[in-house]
């Protein structure tokens, strides 16, 4: 091989290897800040009887106690870090009243991130959400009469809420079917054994908030301690899709059970029991494979009896935290289409929304939008030093792009309709059902080159669509062919009229752009679209042109060879 072919070569392939590395889109900056909503509650009832006095000590003398604790913040951070706050316990001893009827309403108001409930019958100790397996205890207390209560949770867009009133010893629940953005109410009737609180004890104790953001596809590691319980967890992940803000978002979730300790509280006495804990956590990904915000659950439930002769003793516990992270700033729109690649043996979900944007669980460093007989979005992902093409298309199919590198690039003029333009003639080697490759642009220009491939009924313009500019370099997205014209509008210039030119048969000039082809109808479900029907554009190459421009060549070099030969005489 010549010097000048290795040359050659080598260039070619430095010109692809960087024109790869400066394909990055404009992203949408990620959040700087963060609101976090957090609780933590508990609810306890405990009942002992014990006639044995010398059992006092171990089992406090007859008596029922309900114990609550409820603590709500909301704060702005910018990262992670922890803080210590103070939490209040009541320990309420509690007497027993007649069996009373109630008639009353129960109006719901569920909202993305919070819940309001107004009801005017009494005695309202716990609320809890289940969605999907998640279960929050997003309030708890004990009401004397009508009651309104606003609190944060979080529903994977439907579920169901759990309302747990005080029924003397026990509880009884009214449940009911939920969803995001409706309103409910009911009118109820609840016999109830009425309760009386006789005494109050308060008990001050310190936890600390962690602000710890999940790293995806990473094992998570949680702990929850309180007053009340205490309990640690490694939490294996998930890729799914949840609810977000209004729409479905890429998600990771992240669970994990652990043993941890509950302990019973009559008065100022402690019980210490074993239980199991559930930990959830999600992460919630936008545009760009953006973290838009994060919810972090902690729930554990006890109940326990035992009775031996003069001794009797049951108890009644929940314990949970809800911590729901959102980012200050952040847009979500509804999804179009969702697909599932797969990068370094995981799953990565991906969603084209309906804006033209890419959202996925992994990190997004290019989106274009594309029409290959179907409007969709080219995406550049990237995981753990991993980069991988793929298009996701509106009718929900997502494929692999192959990116490739010319084998060939030259400078030539090509006739179009009766006007010649300035163009690069590429060869590639197709590979896959989906290509990518680029070439530096001709000329230091900022305009659109027009692309043209080469098939067996002539010259086929490529959707301009599929052609972006981006550092200095021109992309083209396709299904394969071998040789692509770049073409350069600005280099026009009439062919002479001595020249014959083929015409184009069906003209058809078009560009389709994700936001006019995809409905714009908005559906829970990731929907389908037929695309308008537009013909593509085949013109026969003029090759005219090029043979005057070589004999032109030849007539030159013959008159130079002629000069050189009289001057030497």
């Amino acid at each position: 091989m010549t010097l000048s072919k290795i040359l050659k070569s080598s260039i070619l392939l430095s010109v692809f290897l960087i024109s790869l590395v400066g394909l990055v889109a404009i992203q949408a900056p990620p959040a700087t800040s963060y609101e976090i909503m957090y609780e933590r509650e508990t609810s306890q009832l405990v009942v002992a009887n014990s006639t044995i006095m010398g059992m006092q000590p171990i089992i406090p003398a007859s008596g029922i106690h309900y114990s609550v604790s409820s603590f709500k913040e909301s704060e702005e951070v910018s990262g992670g870090g922890s803080h210590v706050v103070t939490g209040t316990i009541e320990s309420m001893t509690l007497s027993l009243g007649s069996l009373t009827q109630y008639k009353g309403y129960i109006d719901i108001s569920v909202n993305d991130f919070n819940i309001t409930v107004n009801t005017s019958i009494p005695q309202l100790a716990r609320i809890i959400i289940e969605s999907y397996g998640l279960k929050e205890l997003i309030w708890a207390g004990l009401t004397n009469s009508s009651a309104s209560i606003t609190t944060y949770s979080y529903l994977n867009k439907t579920g169901d809420i759990v309302l747990e009133f005080l029924n003397g010893t026990d509880f009884v629940n009214i449940s009911l079917p939920i969803e995001v953005g409706k309103v409910y109410s009911l009118n109820e009737t609840l016999s109830l054994v009425k309760v009386n609180v006789t005494g109050i004890i308060q008990t001050s104790f310190t936890f600390v908030i962690q602000n710890n953001f999940p790293r995806r596809y990473q094992p998570f590691q949680s702990q929850f301690n309180d007053y009340f319980a205490n309990a640690s967890a490694k939490e294996g992940y998930n890729v799914t899709i949840a609810y977000f803000n209004g729409t479905y978002v890429p998600a990771i979730v992240w669970k994990g059970e652990g043993i941890g300790s509950i302990a019973s509280m009559f008065g100022h006495e402690r019980f210490t029991r074993n239980t199991t804990f559930s930990f959830e956590t999600i992460g919630f990904y936008g545009e760009n494979g953006t973290l838009i915000g994060y919810l972090h659950d902690v729930y554990g439930s006890s109940v326990s009896s035992f009775s031996a002769r003069a001794v009797s003793f049951y108890s009644n516990s929940v314990s949970g935290e809800l911590k729901i992270v959102i980012g200050k700033g952040v847009v979500v729109k509804p999804a179009k289409a969702l697909g599932v690649v797969e990068m370094n043996r995981v799953p990565v979900v991906v969603i084209l929304n309906n804006r033209g944007e890419v959202e996925s669980t992994a990190y997004v460093n290019l989106s274009h939008p594309v029409y290959i007989r179907q409007a969709g979005a080219l995406a550049e992902l990237s995981l753990n030093g991993t980069t991988k093409f793929v298009i996701v298309f509106v009718n929900n199919q997502t494929v692999n792009v192959t990116t490739v590198k010319p084998v060939n690039v030259t400078i030539t003029r090509i006739a179009i309709n009766g006007t010649a333009y300035s163009a690069q003639r590429v060869v590639v080697t197709p590979s896959g059902e989906y290509i990518l490759f680029n070439v530096s642009l001709l000329t230091n220009t900022t305009e659109q080159p027009i692309v043209y491939k080469e098939t067996s009924s002539g010259l086929v313009q490529v959707n301009s669509t599929n052609v972006f500019v981006t550092n200095g370099k021109v992309a083209v997205v396709d299904d394969p062919s071998t040789i692509y014209y770049v073409i350069y509008p600005s280099t026009a210039t009439p062919v002479s009229t001595t020249t014959t030119s083929t015409s184009v048969t069906s003209s058809v000039s078009y560009t389709t752009t994700i936001s006019t082809a995809i409905s714009t109808t908005v559906t829970s479900s990731v929907s389908t679209i037929t695309p308008t029907q537009v013909s593509s554009t085949s013109i026969k190459p003029s090759t005219n042109y090029t043979i005057i421009a070589v004999i032109a060549i030849v007539i030159i070099v013959i008159i130079a060879v002629v000069a050189i030969m009289i001057y030497r005489r």
